[in-house]
Parts: C-alpha cells; structure tokens; sequence
C-alpha cells in the first residue's frame, strides 16, 4: 500500500475506457453487481437442489443445512450492494475481489462430488451410507456456476475499482503492523483449511486432513490457501484502504463460508466432534473483518480527519484517494516479509526432505519417498535468496529471483504430497505424516515469498517511467520460454523403484498441479517481463 499525497490541484483524469463499462462515476456499474448477484443464486440453488441423490441407503446431509448455505451464498452480494448504496464503492469491489480470489479453490473442491461423493468430507452435503451416492448433477452444476460468475464478479470489479476514488479513511500510523497481521491471519486461514474439518464417529464420514483426502480435494484446498494469501499480500499494493479492508473482507467471508458448516454440524451432531481447522479459519476471518476496525481506532487515537473538505477535488486515478495512508517506506518492509517467509519455506522444505510422508495408526513402518530428496535443493535455492532480501543492498537486485524462485519449492512439493494423498488408497489407516505437513506449510510460505517478491516489484515501479526491453532481446525471449516450458513436460529424473518426477505428462493429481503452477511462472515470467 504505497503512500499517496493529497493533491491542492485539481487533476482532470477520469475512468478510462477500459473501465468505463464497470464503473459509472464513483459507483460500481449494474453488470459488476448483477454477476454478484448471479453468482449468490446460482450457489443459493445448488445448495436448495443438493449436489447429491439422497436416500436411505446412499445417505443424507448431517442436518437441515440449506438455511445456512443460502444465507452464506447471498452474503457477499448483498453486502457488496448495501456498500454501494452507502457510497463505499470501492470497499465493495474489493469485496468482491476477495471472494473471486478463493472461489476456484472452492470449484475444484466441490468438484469432487462428480468423482465421488463419499470422499468430499463435506456433511453439510452428504453423510455416505452404505451404497455410493450419485451426483446430482443439476445442482453440482449450479454450485460450479456460481464459483464462475464471482470470478466474473471480481474480475469486472477490479477493473472498475481503478476508476473508483478511495471511500475510507486509513490511519496514519500503525498501518505496517496492520499489514503484517492481515497476513499472518491469511497464513492462519491457509493452514486451517488443510487442517482436518471435524472428528467423525461414523465410520462413512472421513474426518481426515485435506491432505488425506482425494487430489481434487488436496488442489482445491490448496488452492484456497493460497489464494487468500496472494489476494491478501497483492491487497498490500492498493493505494485505496477502502480497497484493502474490503478484500479482507471479501477473503474473510469466503473462508468463513468453508468452516461454519463444520461448526454448526458440531453443533447439532452428537457424532461429530470439534477439530482445529474451523475455528483457526473462523479466527483468521475475524481478524481480517477487524483490520478496518484496528484502522479506525487508530485514526481516532491520532486525531486524524475522516474526511476531507470538498474544496479538494478527488484524483480518481490509479495513485489517487481521499484518504492517503502509508505503510512503510517504500518495499523495504516487503522485503523483510518475503526474506523471511523465503527463509521459512526454506527450513520447511528441508525438513520435510527428512520426515516421513506416511505413518500409519497400527505402528508400521514410516514411508519416505526419493521425491524428498529434490526437496533439499529447492530449498536451499530460495533460502539463500531469501537471505539476499534480508540484505538491504542485495534486496532490490535479488527480489526478481524470489518471484519465480518460490515456484522451485511447490515443484518439488507437488510429487511428495501425491504419495501421502494416494496412500490411504493402499493402507486403510494410513494418515499423512509430518513430512507431508511441513512440505504443505513450505509450499504456502514459498507462495507467501513470491507474492510479497511480486508486490514490492509493484512498490519499486510505482511512478517510474516504463522501461522496455530492445525488440531484439523480447523475441528472443520466446522461443527460451517455449524450451522452458518443454522442460517440463517430460520427467526430469526417475529411479529403480519406479519413481518418475513430475511433468505435464503425469496424471492429474498434486504433483501435476505442483508442475503446473511452476511453468506457469517461469513462462509468464519470461515473456511478460520483457514487456514490462
């Protein structure tokens, strides 16, 4: 959240044209909030329909659930309406921001109803009974419906909130430790979503970790996580606190909508049992709904204005905003951030190259893979520079190399985690072991250094001009792009016990996702920097 500078002239810049069809002067356009709305019936249907064919046999949802899950459906739409008919348009957007952020996490997770229903660990769908339960495909498909039309939503609102004038005002102290907890609360949600739901005492009902779960319900899950995080560090660059608060917020309800029906499922079910997840997802929630609340404190405690007076015309530009707010001096506090998570994900990763991915309740051995052993490199890799963003002299120079860096360690992540997802297919009590945890929270520490790498490249660039590459050097970079992405499509290393590395080429599972996300930015880094 760089620092913006209340202007005594006036600025003439209006909406682009770009955004002129999402934005009608300082309120959100009727498309932007009709696909909001859109979105909270389609996913109010899917939960009245069900998502399954209940039965005796094939089971039923553990309570009367659908109350619950239409109210959370409509929740951010409507409260993105109520802000916009109280003028705070841009918390509105940013709401809707934060929502679309999580909500291809929630469609791969949902999507495991298709596949099969009695592994989805969700009962506020389905208890499973004896006989497999067959996907109810209208309503699946409506809930999947309705995860598209928020990232509709989000993506028209963020091109809207760039004409849209900041409608809060931010402290002006204290907002770096303010950014910092919206993070750590991120980090929270993130952990909590992959942490086990509930204990069940019916033997139908899984009750394991998302890491125990299906691939879908592994990719969704970690997809979710690392959402929230991105969406909460990239929130970090807005110059607008409204903007801000309402991804927070936007990120809050999201996550919030994940574990209430756990807890309330608690609650009516003398079967099920309290487990961790939820309550640290609906503890990270309250924290991001109450940075606005810490912020307001803050102003008052300061005696800075609310707002102020009309004689100063609004810049409803991109460095534009009422209210100006600061968060640090420059990216310099990024750097830490990410030096630090760098060095986290770092120590993770080695030690999850020496922890068993496997263990099982009955006292057998511990399973350890030779897919661990690319851990330790990948590791050593970001946290060395993740050292360098702790230098101050090495930070600006190395800060490039942490953006695309981090991907190293989810590569390496990807072919581990497959093997403690696919071990309770072969061992029935078979559980993930602490290498398996400490490779997952190393791969969301390493996502958490390249978001705050690629947020204080955005701090570093903010008001200097665009520097463009000779046109030479930009094509050249094409054809080391397509060689980079043909790295990884076949398997860079196999052994004698049959392990083969990850590539495109693999079936789609988590270590496939694992791939997919490094040639993601190792390609996208290499073409769009040029252009930069």
């Amino acid at each position: 959240m760089p620092a913006t500078s209340r202007s005594s002239t006036a600025r003439t810049a209006g909406p682009s044209a770009e955004t002129a069809g999402t934005a009608t002067g300082s309120r959100l356009s009727v498309p932007v909030l009709a696909a909001a709305g859109v979105s909270a019936a389609a996913l109010a249907g899917g939960a009245l329909i069900g998502v399954v064919h209940e039965g005796p046999e094939s089971g039923r949802p553990a309570f009367t659930s659908w109350p619950l899950l239409v109210v959370l459906a409509v929740a951010p739409a409507a409260a993105a309406w109520l802000l916009v008919v109280r003028g705070r348009s841009a918390t509105a957007a940013g709401l809707l921001i934060g929502v679309a952020a999580l909500a291809p996490g929630r469609a791969i997770v949902d999507a495991q109803f298709a596949v099969d229903a009695s592994r989805a660990m969700r009962p506020e769908f389905l208890v499973p009974g004896s006989v497999s339960a067959e996907p109810a495909f209208g309503g699946l498909l409506l809930l999947l419906a309705g995860h598209a039309a928020a990232v509709v939503a989000g993506v028209l609102a963020a091109r809207a909130a760039v004409a849209l004038p900041d409608d809060a005002q931010g402290p002006d102290r204290g907002v770096r430790g303010l950014g910092v907890l919206a993070v750590g609360a991120a980090l929270a949600l993130a952990v909590g979503v992959l942490m086990p739901p509930y204990d069940s005492a019916d033997a139908n009902l899984l009750d394991g970790s998302a890491l125990d779960g299906p691939a879908l319900v592994v990719l969704g899950s970690l997809a979710i996580g690392l959402a929230a995080i991105g969406a909460v560090v990239t929130a970090l660059t807005v110059p607008s606190w409204g903007r801000f608060t309402g991804v927070l917020a936007g990120v809050a309800v999201a996550g919030a909508s994940l574990a209430l029906p756990n807890l309330v499922g608690v609650a009516m079910q003398s079967w099920l049992s309290l487990a961790a997840g939820p309550i640290l997802v609906v503890g990270a929630a309250v924290v991001l709904l109450a940075v606005p609340i810490a912020g307001s404190v803050g102003i008052a405690g300061t005696g800075a204005p609310h707002a102020e007076t009309d004689s100063a015309p609004r810049d409803v530009g991109k460095s534009a905003g009422r209210n100006a707010y600061r968060v640090g001096s420059g990216p310099q506090w990024l750097y830490v951030l990410g030096g630090a998570f760098a060095v986290s994900a770092a120590v993770g990763a080695v030690v999850a190259a020496r922890q068993p991915l496997v263990q099982t309740s009955a006292g057998g051995a511990a399973v350890l893979s030779d897919a661990q052993a690319v851990l330790i490199p990948a590791g050593i890799v970001l946290g060395v520079l993740g050292v360098g963003l702790l230098i101050p002299r090495l930070a600006e120079p190395v800060r490039p190399a942490v953006a695309v860096a981090w991907a190293g360690v989810v590569l390496a992540v990807g072919p581990a985690l497959q093997l403690a997802v696919a071990a309770p297919d072969v061992l029935v009590d078979a559980t993930a072991g602490p290498g398996a945890v400490y490779a997952a929270l190393a791969a969301g520490a390493a996502a958490l250094a390249g978001g705050c790498a690629a947020a204080a490249g955005v701090l570093e660039r903010d008001g200097v001009p665009g520097v463009t590459s000779p046109a030479a050097e930009r094509w050249l970079v094409l054809p080391a792009a397509a060689l980079a992405v043909g790295a990884f499509v076949f398997p860079t290393a196999e052994s004698a016990d049959q392990y083969r590395g990850a590539a495109l080429l693999h079936p789609v599972d988590v270590a496939f996702g694992g791939t997919l996300v490094a040639v993601a930015v190792a390609a996208g880094a290499l073409i769009l920097v040029p252009w930069s």
